[in-house]
């Protein structure tokens, strides 16, 4: 299985009738409500059969049972059960507003893939020296959240550039670095000297 998919592998023996298979599964033993078709076969032997589930949550536990049918009945495996994969969060949407001469706000939304997540953003002076950091917020319940962070004490007319980074017990996952750069100070417009 990968963190979304799994790949259910069996052996199915028509005993020589038009048999046809399927693989039911669920998130208790006791309520496997979702199906996916399976191998046929018409054969006298057993054949290496499989059925491909997609659109699964990761780390997640899912129960399933094999269903074969033809024209003499049905037969059915026993429950057995199989877990998703971990995976980093996803990190989406990440830009840069209300830019002033010393802040900026940092907006990005996070997909915890249901493992508890938290966030921050790296920034710099440079792209390869991101050295200081503003906390961001936590993410749970397999669900995306959007929100920002607020840099201050920036300097004017300066080129910040800053990454999202996020953390589960999966792994980091980082943004693509970016870049902005904070508005001028209203300087002096003229000076005029008078005796």
């Amino acid at each position: 299985s990968t963190y979304n998919t799994a790949s259910v592998a069996y052996s199915l023996n028509a005993n020589g009738l038009a048999t046809t298979s399927l693989v039911r599964f669920g998130l208790t033993s006791g309520n496997l409500s979702n199906q996916v078709t399976g191998s046929s076969s018409s054969g006298t032997s057993a054949i290496a059969a499989f059925a491909n589930l997609s659109g699964l949550l990761p780390s997640t536990t899912y129960y399933f049972q094999i269903e074969a049918t033809n024209s003499a009945g049905t037969s059915t495996s026993g429950i057995l059960s199989f877990t998703t994969d971990t995976q980093a969060p996803g990190i989406y949407s990440v830009s840069a507003s209300s830019i002033t001469t010393n802040s900026a706000t940092i907006n990005y939304s996070v997909w915890d893939k249901e493992l508890s997540t938290t966030s921050l953003v790296r920034y710099g002076l440079s792209s390869g020296s991101l050295t200081m950091q503003a906390a961001g917020f936590s993410v749970s319940g397999n669900t995306t959240i959007s929100g920002n962070v607020s840099l201050s004490g920036l300097n004017p007319a300066t080129t910040y550039y800053y990454q999202v980074e996020a953390t589960n017990s999966a792994g980091v996952s980082t943004s693509t670095i970016a870049s902005f750069t904070t508005l001028a100070s209203a300087g002096l417009i003229a000076e005029y000297t008078f005796d």
